[in-house]
């Protein structure tokens, strides 16, 4: 963690949050980290992001035809999870407005 806060730039309270939802990302060994902000910073996603501790997380599960699929395209990472978190907050609001809708009309 001290790597990621002192060479990253990650704050606690980001590092926090992620280790009480993703807790085995911290289970790798310490020097693995390191491996993960390379590729990172080679797929063009800023450390200064607040996505960028989440896209660490993420990077394991990933193959290289994939990030290259994103850089090809344009896409950058960064951008496709923002999109994710979008759809995923824009479908819990739908949802609301419809129970709303339902709770009205019944």
């Amino acid at each position: 963690m001290n790597f990621l806060r002192d060479e990253c730039g990650i704050s606690e309270e980001r590092i926090s949050i992620v280790l009480k939802s993703h807790p085995g990302f911290f289970v790798q060994k310490p020097d693995s980290f390191r491996p993960l902000v390379d590729r990172a910073d080679g797929i063009g996603i800023p450390q200064e992001s607040k996505m960028f501790i989440w896209i660490l997380d993420v990077l394991p599960s990933l193959k290289g035809s994939v990030l290259g699929t994103c850089q090809l395209n344009s896409f950058r990472l960064e951008e496709i999870c923002l999109l994710e978190r979008s759809k995923a907050m824009f479908s819990s609001f739908l949802q609301t407005e419809l129970d709303v809708c339902w709770a009205t009309i019944g």
